[in-house]
């Protein structure tokens, strides 16, 4: 049987906790039992990049987010 992919991808305007949103989805995800594969960006080239960076601000930055920002998913056709 061939895997299928899902892309998803995370936007919204800078500084607003995508890369944030980002790991906190592939944690939920990892955790549940999803193979999960980071693509990186320009601000996080690899996911060590990512975990690193964000791992002492994730706590505090998560819940700023839950109170400012409004998520919105949209199922792509």
């Amino acid at each position: 049987m061939k895997i299928k992919e899902i892309t998803l991808t995370i936007s919204g305007e800078p500084k607003i906790g995508k890369s944030h949103l980002t790991m906190l989805l592939k944690k939920l995800l990892r955790d549940k039992g999803f193979e999960i594969e980071f693509k990186g960006t320009l601000d996080y080239p690899s996911e060590t990049n990512l975990n690193e960076e964000l791992k002492d601000s994730f706590k505090k930055v998560i819940k700023s987010i839950k109170k400012e920002c409004k998520i919105i998913i949209k199922d792509g056709v």
